[in-house]
């Protein structure tokens, strides 16, 4: 596949201006099926960059960049000798900059936030996640229908500040703990979002912007905020 071809493929992703999780996937199948050198990596950025130009005027600059950044992601994942490896980084708690890590990512999101979390009491990042709603990233939190009731819960803030908030409403516990920034980087370990876990608790967690694993995350919560549809009160 040369870079004409490749063109070809990622302007058809370009017709509403997002790079959906299923054209995603079928970038990804065909980079490893290709196997490219980094030169052929690079001039499809090339390409990329040039879609862009050509697609960008001030009524969907935020859309273009958010398309061009997520190709870019796909590219540097691409399973290619000499190609980028996917990011990986790990922290353990306890950690006094436990809230102020998690909190930057969500500060760092330009268009979606979700998040999967069993108690959610840090008033950190719960803040940091409000101001993101507030300014116009869209925000969905599915939690555990029995902590949201816990002393320190920041859900009921949540909720009256307007964010887009579904429980599980079942007998068994919603224990993931788990979030997408931008559909591109996810966080996920054993810790729930709260003080003990970054004063007393051993936690850990990892972030990567691992396609394949964003993806299958991505897909799993997309299940989750579909199961959970009714339960937002």
């Amino acid at each position: 596949m040369n870079a004409d071809e490749i063109r070809t493929r990622l302007r058809e992703t370009l017709d509403d201006v997002r790079l959906t999780r299923s054209e995603r996937k079928a970038l990804t199948a065909v980079l490893a099926d290709l196997d490219p050198a980094p030169a052929d990596l690079a001039a499809y950025r090339t390409v990329a960059f040039e879609l862009a130009r050509e697609t960008l005027d001030p009524t969907n600059a935020d859309d273009v960049f958010g398309w061009l950044e997520a190709v870019n992601t796909l590219l540097a994942n691409a399973a290619a000798t000499g190609a980028e490896l996917p990011r990986v980084d790990c922290w353990f708690s306890p950690d006094p900059a436990f809230g102020r890590r998690i909190a930057g990512f969500v500060g760092r999101c330009k268009r979606t936030v979700d998040v999967c979390i069993f108690n959610l009491t840090h008033d950190e990042i719960s803040d940091a996640i409000a101001a993101a709603h507030h300014r116009g990233v869209r925000v969905r939190l599915l939690t555990d229908d029995e902590t949201r009731h816990n002393r320190g819960s920041d859900v009921a803030s949540l909720v009256a500040a307007g964010l887009d908030v579904r429980f599980d409403a079942s007998d068994a516990h919603m224990h993931h703990k788990f979030a997408l920034f931008d559909g591109e980087t996810l966080l996920t370990g054993s810790s729930n979002w709260t003080r003990a876990a970054e004063t007393r608790n051993r936690d850990n967690f990892v972030v990567t912007n691992d396609v394949r694993l964003v993806g299958q995350f991505a897909d799993y919560f997309e299940s989750l905020w579909t199961e959970f549809a009714g339960n937002t009160t």
